[in-house]
C-alpha cells in the first residue's frame, strides 16, 4: 500500500487533521528534490572520506530512530569497505562502549530528532573530549551541533517521519567513497553471496512453493487417498496444512544447500 494511502486512512479515521495531511503530502512530494540536493553535495563528502581511507575503526551513534539510521550506515561501511564499524545507542555509551574511543577515532553521530538534540550533543561532547573526531549528520537549522562536532553534514528540513530517508544518504555516500578510495569492489563485496545467486533453481522452486501455498489456502487437503477429509480443510486446520504444504514442495536438496 502506498505511503500516501496510509496517511489518508489516518485522515479518514480522524487521527490526522486536514492541515497535517496536506503537510505530510507536501513534504513527501519534496523528497526527490531534497535527495538530489544531497547527491549534488557528494564532492564534499568525498573529500572528507579521503581523510579516513586508512581508518581501522569507525563508530556510529544515535538515539531513537537515529540509532536505526546509524546501524544502516555502519552496516554499509563494513559491507563494502571492510573497515571495522559498529553502531551503538548513544544513551548506552557509558555502559562500556565509550572505552573503545581512542585519539583520532572517527565517530559518526546522527541527530535528526529535535526532542533528542540536547542529549545527543551531550554524547558527542563525551566522545570528543576523549579524542574522537566527530562527524555529525543533522537537520538544517540545528547550528548548535557545530560546537560539539568537527564536521557537520546538513540535510534539508522535512517531516520528522521522513528524515531517515534523507539522513542515510550522506552515510551511504561516505561508505561508497571510502570503499572506492581503498580500491574495493563496491558492486561485488567479498563473502556476500546472495541466496538468489547461490541456488540457480530458486525461481523454479519459488513458483512451486507459491503454487503449493495457493492450494493450501484454498482448503485443498493433501492427505492419504483413503482419508475421508480429502478436499476439505476446516478453519482450525487451515494454518497447519498451509505450513505442511509449503514445506512439502521444497525439495530436500534445497535445505541441504542452504
Amino acid at each position: 500500500m502506498p505511503l500516501s494511502s496510509g496517511y489518508e486512512i489516518c485522515h479518514v479515521r480522524g487521527e490526522l487533521s486536514d492541515e497535517g495531511l496536506a503537510e505530510m503530502l507536501n513534504d513527501m512530494e519534496a523528497l526527490p528534490a531534497q535527495v538530489e540536493m544531497l547527491l549534488n553535495n557528494q564532492e564534499n563528502i568525498q573529500r572528507f572520506a579521503n581523510r579516513y581511507l586508512a581508518a581501522k575503526d569507525v563508530f556510529f551513534i544515535g538515539r531513537g530512530v537515529d540509532h536505526a539510521i546509524s546501524m544502516e550506515g555502519s552496516l554499509k561501511l563494513k559491507e563494502i569497505s571492510y573497515i571495522h564499524s559498529e553502531a551503538y545507542a548513544a544513551g548506552e555509551l557509558k555502559h562500556g562502549t565509550i572505552s573503545l574511543i581512542e585519539e583520532g577515532t572517527l565517530v559518526a553521530a546522527v541527530l535528526t530528532q529535535e526532542n533528542l538534540y540536547k542529549k545527543m550533543i551531550s554524547n558527542m561532547v563525551e566522545v570528543r573530549t576523549r579524542g574522537a573526531f566527530v562527524m555529525a549528520v543533522t537537520v538544517e537549522g540545528n547550528t548548535e551541533v557545530e560546537r560539539a562536532a568537527d564536521y557537520v553534514i546538513y540535510i534539508p528540513e522535512t517531516n520528522k517521519y521522513f528524515t531517515n530517508s534523507l539522513a542515510i544518504i550522506p552515510l551511504q555516500l561516505f561508505a561508497y567513497y571510502i570503499s572506492i578510495g581503498r580500491g574495493c569492489d563496491v558492486d561485488k563485496p567479498r563473502n556476500l553471496a546472495k541466496s538468489v545467486t547461490v541456488n540457480k533453481r530458486f525461481p523454479e522452486i519459488y513458483r512451486k512453493w507459491t503454487k503449493g501455498l495457493q492450494k493450501a489456502a484454498a482448503g485443498v487437503y493433501n492427505g492419504p487417498e483413503n482419508d475421508s477429509r480429502k478436499g476439505v480443510c476446516r478453519p482450525m486446520e487451515r494454518q497447519w496444512w498451509h505450513n505442511k504444504a509449503a514445506y512439502q514442495i521444497w525439495p530436500k536438496s534445497f535445505y541441504d544447500s542452504n
